[in-house]
This record gives C-alpha cells, sequence and structure tokens, in this order.
C-alpha cells in the first residue's frame, strides 16, 4: 500500500504559491494549479488541466492563507469550508493586515480589520464561554496555536516585547501584519 501525498493548498495564492503547497486562485494566474471562486461552498476547484478536485471532508492536510481573509464578506463561512475540509490535526495558517497598520484599509476591496482576538471566535470552547455562539453560524473548532505580530516597523526592530506591545496599543504601522496558527479539532 502506498501513502496518499499530502494535499497542502495555498488560498488564494496570487502570483506566488508556498512551497510544498497547489496554488488556488480565481484567476489562471502562473503560480495557480486549480481555480476556485473561494466565496462559493463547498469548493469546487478547476485544474487548469486534468480533473476537477472537490475536497471532501478531511481531506487536506494544511491551508494557507495569506493576505486573502481581509477581502472575504462571509469570513464565518470560509473558516467553516477550511474546517470541513482539514484533517483533524490539520493546520489553518493566516496572514493578514493588522488592524492597525494602514495596509489594513488602504486596499478598498478590503471588507475588515483583523486583530488577534478575531481568531478565537473559530474555538468552539471560546465561543462558548462567551457565549456568542448563537449569533455566529459558526461551526468550525480550531485550536489556536499562536497568533503574532508578524512584519515589525524597521524603527522598532531591535527593541523588546515590552516596548512593541506598548507600541501597538498606542501608534500605527508598528506591526504590518498578523500570523495566526489554528488547528483543526
Amino acid at each position: 500500500c502506498r501513502a496518499q501525498p499530502a494535499v497542502k493548498l495555498d488560498l488564494a495564492c496570487g502570483n506566488r504559491c508556498a512551497a510544498g503547497y497547489d496554488g488556488i486562485d480565481l484567476y489562471p494566474l502562473p503560480a495557480v494549479r486549480y481555480l476556485c471562486d473561494l466565496t462559493l461552498r463547498p469548493w469546487k476547484f478547476q485544474p487548469l488541466e486534468g480533473e476537477p478536485f472537490e475536497p471532501s471532508d478531511s481531506s487536506v492536510e494544511a491551508l494557507r492563507s495569506s493576505h486573502f481573509v481581509e477581502h472575504v464578506t462571509d469570513l464565518v463561512g470560509f473558516v467553516n469550508e477550511c474546517h470541513r475540509v482539514l484533517v483533524p490535526g490539520g493546520e489553518l495558517l493566516v496572514i493578514c493586515p493588522y488592524q492597525y497598520s494602514v495596509g489594513a484599509w488602504q486596499d478598498p476591496t478590503h471588507v475588515r480589520a483583523i486583530n488577534e482576538s478575531t481568531f478565537n471566535y473559530f474555538s468552539a470552547e471560546w465561543r462558548q464561554e462567551h457565549d456568542v455562539d448563537y449569533y455566529l453560524g459558526c461551526t468550525a473548532d480550531f485550536g489556536v496555536r499562536s497568533v503574532r505580530p508578524t512584519n515589525i516597523a524597521a524603527r522598532f526592530m531591535g527593541q523588546s516585547q515590552e516596548v512593541i506591545a506598548e507600541a501597538i496599543g498606542s501608534q500605527v504601522n508598528v506591526v504590518h501584519e498578523l500570523t495566526a496558527v489554528l488547528v483543526k479539532r
């Protein structure tokens, strides 16, 4: 018996697909292997060559989404679909503009700003503890492995975490991105 190769998908990869991932996008760009409108569910991938691929429940090892979630009008539906296709223990890596970065709102197609707390809503335990299960429509249950500021402004390089943390709370453009790793329970 031969093991199936791991399915790792770079969602809305644009012109650059992460190494080891298959690129998914709405547009047939050079880095794209499958075309898909990620706002429609369930996802159906049309390969640029060959047969269509419809990810089944628990069929994907890892998902990567870099600078896409801020464009998604139905973020809960998108995360629910990510959860559906991931295997238990599968990872969802999200890289997005930080809420206090000019980059969060400079693009006219951005529909939301994201902060460290946004990802908590995708944990069933957290939603229950905070009594917010009733209005979200969220079926996903992710453990939040990490959420950290990334792409820190050059003027703060070499500064202590305390100095950076204080600046994040009082200034814009200290941090340009957040990187979150969520794990399917």
